[in-house]
């Protein structure tokens, strides 16, 4: 439970407090209900470790990174939920990452010249005696592939006569096209200003104004420290770590951060994530928000041993009646590498319940199920079965809680049911 949970009695602190819900009694609602939010915890291939990152249709690459490869694990599944589920509304992300994943940095000593290294997320920099000042990579990109470059230009005295110097970050493609993504104008005086008038302190500027770079300074050493032009050096030593083995710890510190954050997201996606522990604290938060969850079993189990899988997740319990579980053993043809994928319906569902909310534009058309040929078509390229001789037990399934599919009259696949 966090602050932002919705209480069901007032103790003495402020706040708001809804007795269980009699929808028999709901006569009105708020204002702008007809928007809906999602959020949830995954693997990908860049964003700032165990921080709330917002996605959309037009950044969602920017900010997590290129598809990861099927050949990658289990792992490449979040991105295709995080792409099914941004076609209808934006929405939040928490990367968690590994304990051998790290970031770059590149220190600089008295006069100047770069040393290499990288550390664990989650490390405090501390500079050591000879070391002036530092400037690292912030946005989880280990800088493998893209590679990413500094460069570093001596530029014109401020009106004050402080020392500026210009800062250059490339990117470079395995197909060698450089990109320029970002260019400031810095300086290791506090006092100094931009052409803009604005202070361009080191790391005050790349806090302020940099998409991808921070900086610490030694304060000892930086009145004294120079700045010499220096081209093309190369953030090393990043990585993302095995992303096949990420630890529960992981993942619950990941769902901890998004339980905290200050956004009212509508919906909680599992994105892939398969570990009971983290989908039981995930339905917690969709139990104390009083909002919707959708979730998987791994679409590579049975149809016997998903409806027992269902059980492990811990999402059977009347306080999880907004939790909705799914199970697609269907391949399909994946959109960016071509090749053969199976992976859930999180994505999927929750882009079928947007559809319905957005019918109604006043008040939101809450009462829809995210189900049927209308909204819950499942729009997938050959979509093909893993198991053609395993029948599903419908009514077990329903017992389980599990939601079934089925293939509308278009031929379609479709999402056939809301538990």
């Amino acid at each position: 439970m966090s602050q932002y949970s919705i209480q069901q009695s007032l103790g003495n602190a402020s706040g708001v407090a809804v007795s269980p819900i009699n929808a028999d009694a709901t006569l009105s609602t708020g204002v702008v209900l007809n928007s809906s939010l999602w959020a949830g915890i995954g693997v990908f291939a860049r964003g700032k470790p165990f921080t709330v990152l917002a996605v959309t249709e037009s950044n969602y690459e920017d900010v997590l990174g290129e598809p990861l490869k099927p050949s990658s694990g289990s792992q490449f599944e979040p991105i295709r939920h995080v792409y099914e589920a941004i076609q209808q509304t934006s929405g939040y992300v928490v990367r968690a990452v590994p304990d051998d994943a790290k970031f770059p940095i590149i220190m600089f000593d008295e006069s100047g010249e770069p040393a290499y290294s990288a550390l664990p997320y989650g490390s405090e920099i501390e500079l050591d005696s000879g070391e002036a000042f530092a400037i690292y990579v912030d946005d989880g990109d280990p800088c493998i592939s893209p590679t990413r470059e500094l460069t570093i230009e001596t530029a014109t005295a401020d009106s004050a006569g402080n020392e500026r110097f210009l800062l250059k970050l490339t990117q470079t493609t395995s197909l060698g096209v450089v990109t320029t993504l970002e260019t400031h104008t810095v300086s290791l005086a506090e006092e100094a200003k931009d052409d803009m008038g604005r202070l361009c302190y080191l790391p005050t500027a790349l806090e302020a104004r940099s998409k991808y770079l921070r900086a610490v300074v030694n304060e000892e050493l930086i009145s004294t420290a120079k700045v010499t032009n220096k081209k093309s050096l190369a953030f090393t030593g990043g990585t993302n770590g095995d992303q096949s083995n990420i630890s529960t710890a992981a993942y619950l510190r990941a769902v901890k951060v998004l339980n905290n954050a200050p956004y009212m997201y509508t919906a909680v996606l599992g994105l892939g994530c398969y570990d009971n522990a983290a989908i039981t604290a995930l339905g917690n938060i969709c139990s104390d928000r009083l909002i919707d969850g959708f979730f998987d079993v791994k679409p590579t189990l049975t149809y016997t041993e998903a409806i027992s899988a269902v059980e492990d997740t811990g999402l059977l319990g009347t306080d999880y009646v907004s939790c909705a579980v799914y199970h697609f053993p269907f391949s399909c043809k994946d959109k960016w590498t071509q090749s053969r994928v199976v992976f859930g319906l999180s994505g999927a569902a929750y882009a079928a319940k947007a559809r319905g909310v957005k019918k109604n534009s006043d008040v939101g058309g809450w009462h829809y199920s995210p189900a049927g040929e209308e909204r819950a078509v499942i729009a997938r390229a050959s979509l093909q079965p893993l198991y053609p001789e395993d029948t599903p037990d419908e009514e077990a399934m329903v017992k389980g809680r599990l939601n079934k599919v089925s293939v509308g009259t278009s031929g379609q696949m479709i999402i056939d049911d809301a538990l």
